[in-house]
């Protein structure tokens, strides 16, 4: 962890266990992020290792180092996500993609290296990555690392760690989307701080039902998703982000139950009944006669 611009912020973790933006998947969902991860990596060499646009920025999937913070480092990440796609003068890569495309390539974000990470943002076309690391600390706390990687040179640019209990881990995100944001040369609006500062009044439970509906779409899990964050916003009224991805969990799994329902039961063909035989005009019949 490293000890460069910390944020201590204190409070109360109770339980940051796994029970329990704003940009969202595109209408097309798992299929369609999973259909551009394979037309990236087929468009890798097109690209020519160079990326495409300094402010298109990506947000990789951030790695836990123990199970007991799993869904918080899916939630933080989402929610950085969200944030940042508020943003003025940004492109940012959809989540989904991103997480697909790991997977297309195999690779874990806790055992890939800077050099494989950029490559990843090279293959969306992104200038700069986020990526990010969650462990517990003690028994009450959460650490966290996030830095902003430049594609072309691998090198790491913004980094930020701190320690934060759960019931301030809203703030935290705060924080760090404003780092970021300088980093990038953005400045944060007026309206996203007012909101990101009210979350700070949401419970614990509202962040840790979020971060599990995070984890459970990222897994394709939709049903559960749709629950996790629907739960967020019974802890937190006017918990926006939470409304709108359960709004889309909630489209994406109507749309899977549809695709399901004309599978099984296909259209039955149309039955092409014979024409009747072509009647011969009465004048052309008594011509014939004779």
């Amino acid at each position: 962890m490293r000890p460069s611009l910390r944020l201590l912020i204190p409070a109360l973790l109770a339980g940051c266990g796994s029970g329990a933006t704003v940009r969202t998947a595109t209408p097309s969902g798992r299929a369609g992020a999973d259909s551009a991860a394979r037309s990236a990596l087929q468009a890798e060499r097109a690209l020519g290792g160079r990326p495409r646009g300094a402010l298109t920025v990506g947000v990789l999937p951030f790695e836990s180092a123990d199970s007991s913070v799993d869904d918080l480092s899916y939630g933080f990440a989402e929610l950085v996500q969200a944030d940042l796609g508020t943003l003025g003068g940004i492109r940012l890569v959809e989540r989904l993609q991103m997480d697909e495309l790991m997977k297309e390539q195999s690779l874990d974000t806790a055992r890939t290296d800077l050099a494989t990470r950029a490559r990843t943002g090279r293959l969306v076309a992104a200038g700069q990555l986020v990526h990010g690391r969650m462990a517990a600390s003690g028994d009450t706390a959460v650490q966290f690392d996030v830095a902003l990687l430049n594609v072309e040179t691998s090198a790491v640019g913004t980094s930020l760690a701190g320690t934060a209990r759960a019931d301030a881990l809203f703030e935290a995100e705060r924080r760090v989307v404003a780092k970021l944001a300088v980093a990038l040369g953005i400045e944060v609006p007026r309206e996203l701080e007012l909101a990101q500062r009210a979350r700070n009044a949401y419970p614990a439970e509202a962040f840790r039902a979020f971060s599990a509906g995070a984890r459970a779409e990222a897994s394709g899990d939709l049903e559960t998703a749709s629950t996790q964050y629907s739960l967020a916003v019974a802890a937190a009224p006017g918990f926006a982000v939470a409304e709108g991805k359960a709004r889309s969990v909630r489209q994406q799994a109507a749309g899977q139950a549809r695709k399901a329902v004309q599978k099984v039961v296909p259209r039955r063909p149309a039955v092409r009944r014979p024409s009747p035989p072509a009647r011969i005009p009465q004048a052309a019949s008594a011509a014939r006669t004779p």
